[in-house]
């Protein structure tokens, strides 16, 4: 059958975007993720094939803004990572304490 398909291009045509637009309408997390798996690899692959000249060439391609974009972080947890246990306790009773209306009426 697929012989038949690759020998008339608007039939083959006709049938990848039958097959997209199903996988669209139903997507199938297992298949997608295989899918993405196996672009990953093949770029992997093709960048351990590259010889030192494509590899350059490849970086001057990217732009500067791009190549050195700042990553957006979220402080609070970066510094809450940073903190040792007991730390993060303490403050997390301490807020849970000073927010009860006891402590409100005191303070």
């Amino acid at each position: 059958m697929n012989d038949r398909i690759d020998s008339h291009p608007r039939l083959q045509k006709s049938t990848a975007y039958i097959c997209a637009l199903w996988e669209e309408t139903f997507p199938n997390e297992e298949q997608r993720v295989r899918r993405r798996l196996e672009k990953r690899r093949e770029a992997a692959q093709k960048h351990k094939e590259m010889t030192e000249e494509e590899l350059e060439e490849l970086q001057a391609s990217i732009p500067d803004w791009k190549r050195n974009a700042v990553v957006a972080v979220d402080v609070e947890a970066a510094e809450e990572a940073e903190r040792s246990f007991i730390s993060r306790m303490y403050n997390r009773t301490k807020d849970r304490i000073s927010n009860t209306d006891t402590a409100k009426e005191l303070y």
